[in-house]
């Protein structure tokens, strides 16, 4: 998905043969053409997101979210080092992790021939998952129930008659700018809805 901060630069990190010792004859690599590795682990989290798309057809929506959200918390623990805990400040931290996949994001078509960034796929599945943590969080917080919205289509939490879009907004945040920012956003929507 994203790369670490830790991850290796170097190509010394190719598989070797167990027996000789050596890289493979056909050149190929763990580590995608930028050398940071991040590349299998797209791919993987890119099969997984196909395979998750079936599941979630069938997943009751509040499961989904619980399950996004649940995910989230692994993905900030192992790989930014956060520990989210559904408080209210840890929305903070989620809005830190945004802002780091946001810098891999290229913005035009010679950023991206450049350098490749997330794919779309992967950009919607981190959505997912930290929407979902918020709103969890939210959940946990005000009440509310997750539904999806009649007119948009769009998945949000319905409280008193209020809708909150914790997935929508995570969307505009990594494809806007840091004017988006969710603990602000968070805290706007606490006091409100």
């Amino acid at each position: 998905m994203i790369p670490d901060d830790d991850a290796p630069d170097d190509a010394d990190d190719a598989p070797r043969d167990e027996a000789t010792g050596d890289a493979p004859e056909d050149g190929s690599s763990d580590a995608d053409s930028s050398g940071d590795g991040s590349n299998d682990a797209a791919k993987a989290e890119s099969n997984e997101a196909a395979d998750g798309a079936h599941a979630d057809a069938q997943e009751p929506l509040d499961a989904r979210m619980r399950r996004y959200a649940e995910d989230a918390v692994r993905y900030a623990h192992g790989s930014h080092n956060f520990r989210l805990d559904y408080s209210d400040r840890s929305i903070a931290s989620v809005d830190t992790i945004a802002n780091r996949i946001q810098q891999y994001i290229p913005r035009n078509r010679i950023a991206k021939w450049l350098r490749p960034g997330p794919t779309d796929e992967e950009i919607e599945h981190l959505c997912q998952m930290l929407g979902g943590y918020i709103g969890e969080t939210y959940r946990r917080l005000k009440g509310g129930e997750w539904a999806m919205h009649e007119d948009s289509g769009m998945p949000g939490i319905v409280r008193e008659g209020g809708w909150v879009f914790p997935i929508d907004k995570v969307r505009k945040r990594m494809r806007g700018s840091q004017d988006e920012n969710l603990y602000r956003y968070f805290r706007v929507v606490l006091d409100e809805v």
